[in-house]
């Protein structure tokens, strides 16, 4: 029975009752009446009497009516209860049986939370057994390989002990036969030494004969000075074309043995024959220098007359060095006294005080005071373009590396306070972009497009320490350890290169960059970080040159990197975003766009409050260090 059909029956029940109340009360009522008409005649007490028995009956009737539907209501409640309570049960039931599947879907969480680390465990195991299982098949194949090798090496042992044998009785006949060998050997060494001796003597002796003849020729007024006067000329005109890495028809004009030597037309000059030498009749006709200016009728004529009073050069030359070397040394001219526009600052370097800066002028250097960026001072006498610019630890010397492209190349070192030279270190035939002094001050390092790395003791600065022909191409920077033992270069060739800085000996090559490498570092005594073309920072270890972390996110090329200290970088992209990274874990610390141009050079101190930014457009910038917000800027021109 369901609640709607217990309802009716609830209220039947419920009228009956009250029907029961009313009969009962119309029964008092009517009992009442009776008593007052007790003298009422017999008949009609008799009569009433039947009435009310009548409707007693009635009454009784209806009472067992309402009884049994009573019971009956009473019998569908309890059925109704059973079945409400049945109902409630099952609702408790399923309340139940969410408890319990909750709990047993804790448990098979926690089952699942073993299983999946009982598989790693399992995986690591594997992983752990295959490792083992092939060291296990590696040593095993050693252990063949080796017992291999015994059983060979054991093979010949008693070949050789009969050899041995064999051999013993012959060392008396061996002894006599050394002796003799020593001694002829020993006589060869002293013919060698007469005759080195011989070449030494002939050679001052030829050297004799050509300073007599210079001599002469310059007393009979017809002698024509190779170095000064010839060498100019070929070197400006033509080693463009005929040079060591570009013998255009084979002919290197690099030197003057190659001059005189074959190209593949043969000999390009006869001594005392200039109307038969092909050199001279090219630069007569015009045809050479190819596809540029003629000579001058007089730069012809003095080639003329150099190659018929036979094609001499100075005793005192070197004969197999570059043209460039040999020549004299002349001032480079002198800078205009204002420019009409400013050029890019190549190269900026800050003093030691952190009290003056140096930038790149147009053949000279520009000094300016610090923090206020006023020109206090103009260092000329030095190439077209500067490209390394280093001051001394001491404050007192400036390295200049600088050039014009493709003909000159010089390293210059400058007295700081007065400008005057004080040694004119290197020339080479094309630009040199790097100058850098040891940590302790006592020597100078310098690269350059030529390839290669030139070290200077500064105690004596006549010639390099020793020179440096590893790479293939431009050497674009090189770096100092902080120690001073090694030396770190970075090349166009697409590697960058540790050297010993004592013996220039190569200890090892990076060359993950695949691009050209164009600035190395050290960021403490045991790890480099290396710029390229990839736009990245590689850092790589000095032990192994095994790559350790790299750096990427630059949208442009990286111009300069310089370490800070507690391990800090600041770089500067072309794009003139400055920014600052951690070397320990490679992270971006902040950055700034520092302006519109595009940025070619950084400086920094690890004491001073500014970074110095130059750009393309000839604009210094004085950037604070600690929120890199540009304080102060100003044109790098006179």
């Amino acid at each position: 029975m369901t609640r709607a059909t217990y309802v009716p029956i609830a209220v039947t029940s419920a009228w009956i009752i009250v029907a029961l109340a009313t009969a009962l009360a119309a029964r008092q009522t009517t009992n009442i009446e009776v008593a007052h008409d007790v003298a009422e005649t017999s008949d009609a007490v008799e009569h009433k009497i039947n009435e009310l028995d009548q409707l007693i009956a009635t009454l009784t009737q209806q009472q067992q009516r309402v009884l049994e539907e009573a019971r009956e209501a009473r019998m569908h409640a309890a059925d109704q209860d059973r079945e409400w309570k049945s109902l409630v049960g099952q609702i408790d039931s399923v309340q139940t049986h969410k408890e319990e599947l909750s709990r047993q879907e804790k448990k098979l969480e926690t089952a699942n939370t073993a299983r999946n680390e009982a598989q790693v465990a399992l995986d690591k195991a594997q992983e752990e057994f295959e490792a083992a299982k092939k060291r296990l098949e590696e040593a095993q194949a050693n252990v063949a390989k080796a017992t291999e090798a015994a059983k060979k090496a054991a093979e010949p042992i008693e070949a050789m002990k009969s050899q041995i044998v064999a051999l013993e009785a012959n060392v008396p006949q061996v002894r006599d036969s050394a002796a003799r060998a020593e001694a002829a050997s020993l006589e060869l060494h002293n013919e060698i030494e007469r005759i080195e001796t011989r070449a030494g003597e002939l050679a001052t002796e030829r050297q004799m004969h050509q300073q007599e003849i210079e001599r002469l020729m310059r007393e009979a007024g017809n002698w024509i000075s190779f170095s000064e006067q010839i060498a100019p000329i070929f070197h400006q005109h033509c080693v463009s074309c005929h040079n060591a890495r570009n013998a255009k028809g084979q002919y290197n004009m690099a030197s003057y043995d190659a001059i005189l030597a074959e190209g593949e037309s043969g000999l390009a000059i006869l001594p005392r024959d200039a109307e038969a030498s092909s050199l001279y009749q090219h630069v007569a006709n015009g045809s050479m220098p190819f596809e540029a200016e003629p000579l001058t009728s007089e730069q012809i004529n003095l080639i003329h007359l150099w190659i018929e009073a036979g094609a001499r050069v100075e005793s005192a030359v070197d004969t197999n060095a570059p043209l460039i070397r040999i020549m004299p040394r002349r001032p480079q001219p002198l800078p205009p006294d204002a420019y009409r526009s400013a050029l890019p600052v190549t190269a900026l370097a800050i003093d030691a005080s952190g009290s003056w800066l140096a930038s790149s002028g147009y053949h000279e250097l520009l000094i300016w005071s610090l923090p206020d960026g006023k020109l206090i001072q103009r260092i000329s006498n030095v190439a077209e373009r500067v490209y390394g610019i280093d001051i001394h630890p001491d404050g007192k010397r400036i390295a200049v590396a600088s050039g014009t492209p493709g003909q000159l190349g010089e390293v210059k070192l400058f007295d700081a306070q007065s400008g005057e030279l004080l040694a004119d270190l290197l020339v080479s035939e094309d630009v040199q972009f790097n100058a850098l002094f040891s940590p302790d001050g006592g020597r100078l390092a310098t690269v350059g497009a030529d390839g290669s790395v030139y070290l200077f003791d500064l105690n004596n600065a006549d010639s390099p320490q020793y020179v440096i022909q590893d790479h293939a191409d431009w050497v674009n920077s090189v770096a100092w350890s902080p120690d001073g033992r090694w030396l770190c270069t970075a090349s166009r060739d697409k590697t960058a290169k540790i050297f010993d800085s004592e013996s220039g000996q190569l200890k090892l090559t990076f060359s993950d960059h695949g691009r050209d490498v164009t600035q190395s570092l050290f960021v403490g005594n045991e790890q480099v970080v290396s710029v390229g073309g990839d736009r990245k920072l590689r850092f790589w270890n000095l032990s192994d040159g095994k790559q350790s972390r790299e750096i990427g996110g630059f949208n442009s090329d990286i111009v300069a990197v310089v370490a800070l200290e507690n391990a800090l970088l600041a770089s500067i992209s072309s794009d003139s975003v400055l920014r600052i990274h951690s070397a320990a874990d490679a992270s971006l610390l902040r950055e700034s766009k520092i302006a519109e141009q595009w940025s070619a050079s950084l400086t920094a101190r690890t004491d001073h409050p500014f970074f110095y930014v130059g750009d393309q457009a000839g604009t210094i910038y004085q950037i604070k260090r600690d929120d890199l917000t540009v304080e102060q800027s100003w044109p790098a021109m006179p």
